[in-house]
Order: structure tokens, then C-alpha cells, then sequence
């Protein structure tokens, strides 16, 4: 991914680049937070079809990020 086209790519990118675990939780919640101040104001300044893919493949990615980053921990 190079330059951010949406506003809330650029902290969703650290976040899954960011290979420190102790900061995995900030970062995956920094970026949750991105999305979401993205999806409250898509009533006012709608995205394009595109950016409702990212939106959802970010979203997914991030959970799967947790996912296999928690069970690392678990073990």
C-alpha cells in the first residue's frame, strides 16, 4: 500500500505494521477508531463503493491481526 487515499489508512497501516507486540492493542484500537469517526460521518460526506471495500477488508484484517496476535499470547 503506498500513499493513504482515505483518511483513517494511514493509522490502520501502522497499526499493522507495528511488529512490537506490547504496543499491538494501541495501535489496532487507534486504527478501530479511525473507522469508526470514518463510518459516523459517511452519512455526510459519503465514500465511494472502493472505499466501503477497504473499510471492510481494514475491519477484517484487524480482526484477524487480534485473533492470531491473543492466541500467541494464550499459548
Amino acid at each position: 500500500m503506498g500513499r493513504a487515499r482515505y483518511s483513517w489508512q494511514k493509522v490502520y497501516t501502522s497499526a499493522l505494521r507495528d511488529s512490537d507486540p506490547r504496543r499491538l492493542l494501541a495501535r489496532v484500537e487507534q486504527a478501530t477508531l479511525a473507522l469508526e469517526g470514518r463510518a459516523a460521518e459517511w452519512g455526510i460526506r459519503p465514500g465511494t463503493p472502493a472505499e466501503l471495500k477497504e473499510v471492510r477488508k481494514a475491519i477484517a484484517a484487524l480482526r484477524k491481526l487480534l485473533k492470531g496476535k491473543m492466541a500467541v499470547r494464550v499459548s
